[in-house]
């Protein structure tokens, strides 16, 4: 892009006009990502305010279609929560959709950050972690090689 952007994130409009996203595919190829937002599988949207009437998988099937490059998959049940990932729901979106996933939500720990390096789908390339660094409870070097190693 123009901006030096390698990639944009869309949630809400992806769910409300999945035809424009869709042209904006067209016009930046691999740019576009998937910002899928659920708790226990319900799409939220609006920043999180609003239900929407599809489940995460439902819509992952739909990126895929649509052509956007990858998804960013937060669980917002356990978003800043520090209690652990949902690496299952994470890995089911990695299935469904063919592409490139990032896990997002729930880090509080090296543990975490293990579990999900060993359990994670193949699809799942990353994952975000906040809190949990600020806080100190995970070690930005140790999560680079931990990550790294067993993925």
């Amino acid at each position: 892009m123009e901006t030096g952007a390698k990639r944009l994130i869309v949630g809400t409009t992806l769910v409300k006009d999945p035809e424009e996203v869709s042209h904006w595919c067209d016009l930046h190829p691999g740019v576009l990502w998937a910002g899928i937002d659920a708790d226990r599988g319900a799409v939220k949207i609006s920043g999180w305010e609003q239900a929407a009437a599809l489940q995460d998988v439902e819509l992952a099937d739909q990126v895929r279609q649509l052509g956007l490059a990858g998804i960013v998959y937060t669980s917002t049940g356990r978003d800043g929560t520090l209690e652990g990932p949902d690496i299952e729901g994470t890995n089911r979106i990695a299935e469904v959709s063919g592409l490139p996933v990032i896990l997002s939500g729930g880090i509080g720990s090296m543990e975490h950050v293990r579990q999900a390096a060993e359990r994670r789908h193949p699809g799942v390339q990353g994952l975000i972690v906040g809190k949990a660094i600020y806080r100190g409870q995970v070690d930005l070097g140790e999560l680079f090689r931990t990550w790294k190693q067993d993925g």
